[in-house]
């Protein structure tokens, strides 16, 4: 059974002789625990090294820009969850990491992150592995962003703007753009992703097409946008969909 309560000034654990006083209609009642409840709190650090104890933390918020969460043991902390939270606005990575050798996620991983302020993770300690049920972290470059979620999908948005100087040949009543860019993903894919684009242009219409080979890293790609006038600006946009663990 579980029971929520929310001081988080008082922690500690109901033992099955406890009883709490419920009134119904005016008139008090009892209510037989027949297991011990634990009471979860909110903690909060600013310390470049964390380590969770076992002492009743349910919800961990860092509130520094870059600093090491150590997770505590799967064999003290099983069949729990806990959330950690960036809520720091400066920049920097949270490293979210394991106790001895236990592993995070299917993929066996040693650490995650969290990069941005709001991100977080809520993990779930099972037998084996601590498992993402919820959460999302974002990574920005200077061309877009890359949006991690617990299930391990991850999309990745690019947005390239350009005008008539990048404007390279005419191809009857049409002009061939390319739009010279840094073509890194903010983070990195386990495998090589999805990738589709289109384009937009201030004063008339835009296609977009590729040439090239996407990497789990960058999408490689020369972009191209064949436009109907060789003035105004134009945009092409990116988008990258694959998995950021396996």
């Amino acid at each position: 059974m579980g029971l929520k309560y929310t001081d988080a000034t008082n922690v500690g654990t109901l033992t099955g002789a406890e009883r709490w006083g419920v009134s119904q209609g005016g008139s008090p009642k009892g209510l037989d625990l027949d297991e011990a409840v634990t009471w979860k709190k909110t903690a909060t650090t600013t310390a470049a090294t964390y380590t969770i104890a076992d002492n009743g933390i349910g919800v961990l918020e860092v509130n520094v820009g870059t600093c090491t969460v150590t997770l505590p043991s799967l064999a003290t902390w099983g069949g729990r969850s806990i959330i950690i939270r960036k809520i720091s606005s400066t920049a920097g990575t949270v490293t979210i990491a394991r106790a001895g050798s236990d592993v995070i996620t299917r993929a066996d991983s040693t650490s995650i992150t969290l990069t941005s302020e709001g991100d977080y993770w809520e993990l779930f300690a099972g037998s084996t592995i601590w498992d993402l049920s919820a959460g999302v972290e974002i990574i920005t470059n200077a061309a877009g962003e890359s949006i991690k979620t617990a299930n391990g999908k991850m999309v990745t948005s690019l947005i390239y703007t350009g005008s008539a100087a990048f404007v390279t040949s005419t191809l009857g009543g049409f002009y061939n753009a390319t739009i010279p860019a840094d073509r890194t993903y903010p983070a990195t894919f386990t495998a090589i992703p999805s990738v589709s684009g289109t384009a937009s242009h201030a004063a008339s219409w835009a296609f977009a097409g590729f040439v090239g080979s996407p990497s789990t890293t960058n999408h490689g790609l020369t972009p191209i946008c064949l436009i109907s006038s060789a003035s105004g600006a134009y945009r092409l946009y990116v988008t990258a969909t694959g998995r950021w663990y396996a």
